[in-house]
Protein backbone atom coordinates (compact mmCIF):
# COMPACT_ATOMS: atom_id res chain seq x y z
CA UNK A 1 0.00 0.00 0.00
CA UNK A 2 1.02 3.48 -1.03
CA UNK A 3 1.12 6.44 1.48
CA UNK A 4 2.17 9.80 1.99
CA UNK A 5 4.81 10.83 4.81
CA UNK A 6 4.85 13.96 5.72
CA UNK A 7 7.85 15.88 5.10
CA UNK A 8 10.09 16.71 7.74
CA UNK A 9 9.08 13.72 10.09
CA UNK A 10 12.42 11.29 10.93
CA UNK A 11 12.09 8.72 13.54
CA UNK A 12 8.68 9.72 14.47
CA UNK A 13 6.78 9.36 10.44
CA UNK A 14 3.74 10.24 9.99
CA UNK A 15 2.22 8.31 7.38
CA UNK A 16 -1.41 9.39 6.20
CA UNK A 17 -3.67 7.47 3.89
CA UNK A 18 -6.94 8.12 2.61
CA UNK A 19 -10.50 6.95 3.90
CA UNK A 20 -10.65 4.51 0.13
CA UNK A 21 -7.35 5.49 -1.05
CA UNK A 22 -4.39 7.05 -1.27
CA UNK A 23 -5.09 10.32 -3.74
CA UNK A 24 -2.72 10.79 -7.02
CA UNK A 25 -2.81 14.90 -7.97
CA UNK A 26 -5.38 14.32 -9.94
CA UNK A 27 -7.75 12.70 -7.84
CA UNK A 28 -9.55 14.07 -5.01
CA UNK A 29 -9.73 12.01 -1.77
CA UNK A 30 -12.87 10.45 -0.33
CA UNK A 31 -13.72 11.75 3.06
CA UNK A 32 -15.81 13.66 5.63
CA UNK A 33 -15.53 17.06 5.87
CA UNK A 34 -16.38 19.39 9.02
CA UNK A 35 -18.42 22.58 9.30
CA UNK A 36 -17.25 23.71 12.53
CA UNK A 37 -18.99 27.46 11.87
CA UNK A 38 -22.49 26.30 11.01
CA UNK A 39 -22.26 27.87 7.27
CA UNK A 40 -25.01 25.78 5.29
CA UNK A 41 -24.44 26.50 2.06
CA UNK A 42 -20.60 24.57 2.92
CA UNK A 43 -20.94 20.68 1.64
CA UNK A 44 -19.84 18.56 4.54
CA UNK A 45 -18.62 15.69 2.42
CA UNK A 46 -16.37 14.67 0.16
CA UNK A 47 -19.85 13.20 -1.75
CA UNK A 48 -22.10 16.41 -1.21
CA UNK A 49 -19.20 18.61 -2.95
CA UNK A 50 -19.38 16.67 -6.18
CA UNK A 51 -23.36 16.30 -6.21
CA UNK A 52 -23.95 20.18 -5.35
CA UNK A 53 -24.56 22.39 -8.25
CA UNK A 54 -20.99 24.37 -6.94
CA UNK A 55 -19.15 20.65 -7.72
CA UNK A 56 -17.52 21.92 -10.47
CA UNK A 57 -15.90 24.84 -8.26
CA UNK A 58 -15.15 22.84 -5.33
CA UNK A 59 -13.28 20.48 -7.80
CA UNK A 60 -11.01 23.48 -8.68
CA UNK A 61 -10.68 24.07 -5.18
CA UNK A 62 -9.55 20.42 -4.40
CA UNK A 63 -6.98 20.67 -7.32
CA UNK A 64 -5.54 24.15 -6.15
CA UNK A 65 -4.95 22.44 -2.62
CA UNK A 66 -3.57 19.43 -4.30
CA UNK A 67 -1.24 21.47 -6.73
CA UNK A 68 -0.26 24.06 -3.61
CA UNK A 69 0.80 20.53 -2.01
CA UNK A 70 2.72 19.43 -4.23
CA UNK A 71 4.30 22.84 -4.80
CA UNK A 72 5.61 22.97 -1.16
CA UNK A 73 7.05 19.25 -0.91
CA UNK A 74 4.71 18.64 2.00
CA UNK A 75 4.93 15.11 1.73
CA UNK A 76 6.87 12.00 -0.05
CA UNK A 77 4.73 9.27 -1.91
CA UNK A 78 6.23 6.08 -0.07
CA UNK A 79 5.46 2.32 0.33
CA UNK A 80 3.95 1.79 4.14
CA UNK A 81 6.37 -0.07 6.13
CA UNK A 82 5.28 -3.16 7.33
CA UNK A 83 3.29 -2.83 11.17
CA UNK A 84 2.72 0.80 10.29
CA UNK A 85 -0.75 2.00 10.03
CA UNK A 86 -1.84 5.36 8.33
CA UNK A 87 -3.69 7.85 9.45
CA UNK A 88 -6.64 8.76 8.29
CA UNK A 89 -7.42 11.84 6.05
CA UNK A 90 -10.39 14.38 5.41
CA UNK A 91 -11.64 17.09 3.34
CA UNK A 92 -12.67 20.35 4.95
CA UNK A 93 -14.81 22.56 2.92
CA UNK A 94 -15.35 26.33 3.08
CA UNK A 95 -16.49 29.56 1.35
CA UNK A 96 -14.81 32.31 2.00
CA UNK A 97 -17.03 35.45 1.80
CA UNK A 98 -16.46 39.22 2.04
CA UNK A 99 -18.24 41.81 4.41
CA UNK A 100 -21.56 42.02 2.58
CA UNK A 101 -21.87 38.20 2.33
CA UNK A 102 -20.99 37.63 -1.11
CA UNK A 103 -18.99 33.95 -2.05
CA UNK A 104 -15.14 35.63 -3.13
CA UNK A 105 -14.23 32.27 -3.33
CA UNK A 106 -14.62 28.48 -2.66
CA UNK A 107 -12.00 26.89 -0.58
CA UNK A 108 -11.03 23.23 -0.15
CA UNK A 109 -8.00 22.04 2.26
CA UNK A 110 -6.73 18.24 2.92
CA UNK A 111 -5.99 17.52 6.25
CA UNK A 112 -4.95 14.32 8.39
CA UNK A 113 -6.68 12.88 10.98
CA UNK A 114 -4.15 13.45 13.98
CA UNK A 115 -6.24 13.05 16.54
CA UNK A 116 -6.12 9.00 15.57
CA UNK A 117 -2.23 9.21 16.38
CA UNK A 118 -0.90 7.05 18.96
CA UNK A 119 2.51 8.48 20.38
Amino acid sequence: MCCRRLHGSNDGAVYVGGNEHVATDDEAVHGVAENKDGAENDPESFSQAMSCKESELWYNAMKDEMSSMKCNNVWDLVELPNGVKAIGSKWVFKTKKDSLGNIERYKARFVAKGFTQKE
